[in-house]
């Protein structure tokens, strides 16, 4: 599983694309377990989620899903699990389907997209800096809902 995980990790540094993963967190003086940085910044799947969509990708990555629909206080959202790391992503304008994006840069200025529709989905990175830019986004999985 490790090997898969770190293979995945770098197929992605050679295109280019580095998504920040959460570390294991460190030890203190006391031997206690203390938060990291990207800890703080992504949350690990703490499995409350009881309808997850599942999907298979290519390359292959463990991609899930669960979606939050719009409210009259909030837009709705996708909590999307990469390999196990939760990226919150906010509804976003989209010609078909339904496109939702983080709202903040993961690392070196990129952000995630997650474009569903029917039982399609594609991931892709964008550059923050200008989130429309169609030359700055870049396809990282096509997946299929199981």
């Amino acid at each position: 599983m490790k090997v898969k995980t770190t293979a995945r990790l770098t197929t992605l540094l050679i295109t280019g694309l580095l998504v920040t993963a959460c570390q294991i967190p460190a030890k203190n003086a006391n031997n206690t377990t203390t938060k990291t940085q990207a800890e703080q910044s992504h949350k690990t799947h703490d499995n409350k989620y009881v309808n997850l969509t599942k999907y298979t990708c290519e390359p292959v990555m463990d991609i899930k899903a669960h979606y939050i629909p719009t409210t009259d206080t909030q837009d709705a959202t996708a909590h999307v699990l990469i390999d196990d790391i939760k990226y919150v992503m906010h509804i976003d304008v989209s010609a078909s389907g339904a496109l939702y994006r983080t709202k903040s840069g993961l690392t070196d200025g990129n952000g995630l997209i997650w474009h569903t529709k029917g039982k399609e989905a594609i991931l892709e990175s964008f550059d923050i800096s200008n989130p429309h830019n169609e030359a700055s986004i870049k396809t990282i999985a096509r997946c299929q809902e199981n």
